[in-house]
């Protein structure tokens, strides 16, 4: 019973990450004036899709990742994304990664009730006695909690197609490309690295699933 719980603290923890992430990237859109048209839990078919507030809200089968489709990605529209500034389009590409942060550091301060660069770093030398641990305890909870989300934060600060790092750079090609040329090698870039980010998850999967 107690390994069931723990497979389900761990399940709930990369949830948690999935969503304060995917939230992060919703609520920088629309503070900054771009529409969102889809928040997904998941990729693939959607086993459950509903439409509320003009934004599709679902949840699909294969739950290690999720999206944020907000308007005007790859072309340019009134009031997408394209058009922004690139202020507001840094805003909206790494507000997932600060709210993961944000949420390290919470975890951090109910645990230890203080955040210093020492505790944070005896934290990540604990890493794996914290992941091989069976323990489930709410302390152990939160220090799993905290540590998905530091790696997943800096996880999608890596430049490669379609983590949020890239489009430091990508961004950048947009603005010597047309629109078609960006558009198809943007297309052709997360697809690239769609593959290789896949592979990176069910690495993850796996070694969760043999701690």
């Amino acid at each position: 019973m107690n390994y069931w719980i723990f497979l389900l603290q761990i399940f709930i923890a990369l949830i948690i990450t999935i969503v304060i992430h995917e939230a992060g990237h919703l609520v920088a859109s629309l503070l900054c004036g771009v529409k969102v048209n889809a928040f997904s839990i998941g990729f693939g078919k959607p086993a459950l899709r509903r439409k509320w507030k003009g934004i599709i809200w679902q949840i699909t089968p294969w739950l290690i990742g999720g999206y944020t489709a907000i308007e005007g990605e790859n072309s340019k529209v009134p009031n997408g994304f394209l058009v922004q500034s690139y202020i507001k389009k840094m805003i909206i590409v790494l507000s997932g990664v600060a709210v993961n942060f944000l949420l390290v550091l919470i975890c951090h301060y109910l645990i230890f009730n203080k955040i210093t660069y020492s505790s944070l770093k005896g934290v990540l030398s604990m890493w794996q006695p914290i992941m091989y641990s069976t323990s489930t305890g709410i302390v152990f909870f939160l220090l799993r909690l905290e540590l998905y989300n530091l790696v997943i934060g800096i996880i999608n600060l890596i430049p490669i197609p379609p983590l949020d790092g890239s489009y430091v750079w990508m961004l950048g090609l947009e603005k010597i490309m047309s629109e078609e040329a960006y558009k198809i090698t943007s297309a052709i870039l997360k697809a690239v690295g769609l593959i290789i980010v896949t592979l990176l998850q069910l690495a993850f999967v796996y070694y969760i699933w043999n701690i």
